[in-house]
């Protein structure tokens, strides 16, 4: 997974200085592997791997932004919002050195759910531990409900972005 998101970034790089049309463009990626029992997670940017398992709901995925990187050396995010606390610290396309991907290995248990969701779509809807929708009893019908709320509020604010959304079960 590590060499892959490395070529695929080198990729996006050489087009970019190629096509002056697409100076700049870059993109997160995150991608999972399943083999046997063992499952990996190569990462880079800010879509996010959730866990759901008996009930509880975990990020796998650490996101890499500038508000991200504030609140990890203990810094108030919400106090710098001008910096653009949303930019992208890491991601698929950048200058060698800025897209170098987490990747991380764990072993699923029979009956986890993984869900992975692009960047913006948690924003949309508030989605984690504690969350509840109407008429959801367990924190897996409040998964799916969210999971629900995501797809029908993409749908409603399409523009040019395309999200999207995978859930796997174990």
């Amino acid at each position: 997974l590590r060499l892959a998101l490395e070529a695929a970034n080198r990729a996006v790089h050489e087009h970019s200085r190629s096509d002056p049309a697409m100076h700049g463009m870059g993109t997160t990626c995150t991608a999972l592997a399943l083999r046997g029992r063992d499952a990996w997670i190569a990462h880079v940017g800010d879509s996010r791997v959730y866990r759901l398992r008996d009930g509880e709901l975990d990020c796998l995925t650490r996101d890499h932004s500038i508000g991200n990187e504030l609140a990890a050396a203990g810094i108030d995010p919400g106090r710098h919002a001008s910096v653009g606390v949303h930019a992208l610290t890491r991601y698929v396309g950048a200058a060698d050195g800025n897209s170098v991907p987490e990747v991380t290995s764990l072993v699923p248990q029979i009956g986890d759910r993984l869900i992975m969701l692009t960047d913006g779509l948690p924003n949309r809807v508030p989605f984690g531990a504690g969350t509840t929708y109407p008429g959801s009893q367990r924190q897996e019908d409040t998964v799916l409900a969210a999971v629900d709320a995501v797809k029908a509020n993409v749908e409603a604010a399409r523009k040019d972005v395309e999200e999207a959304i995978a859930a796997i079960e174990i």
